[in-house]
């Protein structure tokens, strides 16, 4: 069974991988680790580790239960330690959220019309980076 939203992971386990085991992965906004994931495919089939990074609390303690066998660190990426403003999103959008300072304006406008048909809400927090 395959998790992306978009087929990447068969499309890397069929034409790059083609069945590579115990491999690594660094899964970068990992959300729950299992809602369109791009890695739980090569955990759970093909043995590989990684690492799951999830800045947004709520949805990392989700990841935390849900990947136990990997490292899960609750930050978002960033050039620098410390906090930065985050746009955290809920409902339709929430896996659509990021830091504010990488934050298109175009991506921002997409999100807006998505809450504004689907609902949810935006707002800027702060997280650890």
């Amino acid at each position: 069974m395959f998790y992306s939203q978009y087929k990447q992971d068969e499309f890397l386990e069929t034409r790059i991988f083609k069945g590579y085991k115990n491999g690594a992965f660094m899964d970068i906004g990992a959300h729950d680790g299992v809602a369109l994931n791009n890695t739980l495919y090569f955990e759970k089939n093909n043995n590989w580790t990684g690492v799951n990074v999830e800045a947004l609390k709520t949805v990392y303690d989700k990841l935390v239960v849900n990947r136990p066998n990997s490292i899960n660190i609750n930050c978002a990426a960033c050039n620098h330690d410390g906090m930065s403003e985050f746009i955290c999103n809920t409902g339709y959008t929430e896996m659509l959220s990021g830091l504010k300072s990488e934050f298109d304006v175009r991506h921002y406008a997409r999100v807006q019309s998505e809450i504004k048909q689907l609902g949810g809400t935006t707002q800027v927090i702060q997280v650890c980076t």
